[in-house]
């Protein structure tokens, strides 16, 4: 392979690289601000026509509560679901826990870095702090009562604890090997709604954020075939016409691919960051 061509894949590298950061770092936060509108006018309207979330299994991605914290300026549409994808869009509900706002414990995960960084702050909650949830049957209250960090295998993270809400995240902000969970029990005199829970299939690894997900990791090698054909094609192009005219047709075409491969990597990132 000559000099030019090596220097084609070299930068193309280089822009792949410039460009996940970019998407993990200001990308991410434009999709995530985006995506929480949607999602608060698709909750407020199924407030208001009576078809909020009530009863488990609930589908993957359906805003179930808003999730309030004041004292570090949280206020994010909760989904149904803790996938890498889920996790994009806001903080995620276990779907193997209660529902937020109902009897029992329910355990809310959500990212520190990217994707708005939701629970990026939670390290920082003192004992005693107020903690809002929002759901189809109205406003519950919390008070922060713990917060722990636990070993990335330690189911402790997520244990139950009565009528309570755990907050789980990475215990730093690049590493997974450890996860934060902060526990906030109910107001005393909270009236809890029961609602009803059909069996659930067990929860994944995928879905407790530490691990990579495996599940798209099918779609990244795609798509990096497609941007190593997509470089063949513009070498070949320029080879063929010269960069001057070649780079107006290629260019459009590689900064698309190499877009979606960037979203690609954060899709197999662990769903804390």
């Amino acid at each position: 392979m000559s000099f030019r061509r090596w220097q084609w894949f070299a930068g193309s590298f280089g822009v792949l690289i410039i460009g996940f950061m970019l998407n993990v770092f200001v990308i991410s936060d434009i999709s995530h601000d985006r995506a929480q509108r949607l999602l608060y006018a698709e909750f407020r309207s199924s407030l208001k026509n009576g078809g909020a979330p009530v009863d488990s299994p609930v589908a993957a991605g359906t805003p179930v509560a808003i999730i309030k914290i004041p004292s570090i300026d949280v206020d994010e549409v909760v989904v149904e679901g803790t996938s890498s994808r889920d996790l994009q869009r806001g903080v995620g509900h276990l779907r193997s826990s209660a529902l937020p706002g109902q009897y029992g414990t329910s355990v809310l995960i959500g990212r520190r870095t990217s994707f708005g960084g939701a629970f990026g702050e939670i390290g920082s909650l003192e004992a005693g702090d107020e903690i809002q949830v929002v759901s189809a049957q109205g406003t519950t209250t919390y008070r922060v009562a713990s917060k722990d960090t636990f070993g990335g295998e330690d189911a402790a993270a997520f244990a139950p604890a009565g009528n309570a809400i755990r907050l789980v995240t990475s215990a730093s902000t690049f590493g997974t090997s450890k996860r934060l969970s902060v526990l906030a029990l109910a107001e005393k005199g909270t009236a809890f709604p029961v609602g009803f829970k059909s069996v659930i299939s067990p929860v994944s690894l995928d879905e407790l954020g530490a691990n990579m997900n495996h599940q798209n990791a099918g779609s990244l090698l795609v798509w990096l075939q497609i941007l190593i054909a997509a470089l063949a094609g513009a070498i070949w192009a320029v080879s063929r016409w010269g960069l001057r005219s070649a780079w107006p047709m290629v260019s459009p075409v590689i900064l698309v691919v190499l877009y979606v491969v960037s979203n690609q990597l954060i899709g197999i990132l662990p769903s804390y960051f």
